[in-house]
């Protein structure tokens, strides 16, 4: 499976649509298998969803996100793990765990109202 991390100097970015790269991971049996940087320096959100679609992401993890640009990932099959904050090295080491939904990884404010630190889309 790829799964994308919107990135910034090594850190998850923080707002999915300001984003000027990802990094996209092949994961299997517990481990990175394969990665590679893509470029998201586009003018339109569609434009960077469309490259994720492209190098066949299939999961995106990022800071912030738009409502629109979450359901539009999610109509084109991509899960949306959002309002994700720390290093991207941290971030995947939990996400393969399975341990990304903590309050550790939540970015400020969001874990206490819940309301936005989901998978997927409202």
């Amino acid at each position: 499976m790829n799964v994308a991390v919107i990135s910034w100097n090594s850190l998850i970015s923080p707002l999915f649509e300001g984003a000027q790269k990802a990094l996209v991971f092949r994961v299997g049996a517990g481990q990175v298998v394969f990665s590679r940087e893509i470029n998201l320096d586009c003018p339109y959100p569609l434009q960077k969803m469309e490259r994720l679609c492209e190098a066949g992401v299939r999961t995106v993890i990022c800071g912030g996100i738009s409502d629109i640009s979450c359901r539009q990932l999610s109509g084109m099959g991509i899960q949306v793990i959002s309002w994700v904050t720390g290093s991207v090295d941290e971030v995947l080491d939990a996400y393969i765990k399975g341990r990304l939904n903590r309050e550790k990884f939540a970015m400020p404010g969001i874990w206490r109202r819940r309301c936005r630190f989901r998978k997927g889309c409202r």
